[in-house]
């Protein structure tokens, strides 16, 4: 994800509406630009924040910002996203 190379404001965080499965919590491993993998236990959908750090922000000004999601047993544990939204500052804000 990108904004505009002329937008006045830059993304500086994510969040995620997503389901690991409502029958048995699930594993799904979140991995957003070079940072290590973390991974979050779902059971139901949940929203998730994900803030980006300054280094993070500069970085996504410059090229694109990068998530991957995985579920660790995509088979019997389908990982479902939502909806996915934005956080933005202007650059004087920032």
């Amino acid at each position: 994800m990108k904004l505009d190379s002329k937008s006045e404001h830059l993304i500086v965080g994510i969040r995620v509406r997503m389901d690991g499965g409502r029958d048995n919590p699930s594993k799904i491993a979140v991995k957003i630009m070079n940072r290590n993998n973390f991974v979050l236990y779902s059971r139901g959908p949940f929203w998730y924040d994900f803030p980006l750090c300054d280094a993070e922000i500069i970085s996504v000004q410059q090229s694109a910002l990068q998530i991957a999601f995985c579920s660790e047993d995509p088979k019997h544990s389908p990982l479902r996203i939502y909806c996915i939204e934005l956080f933005a500052k202007s650059n004087q804000q920032f």
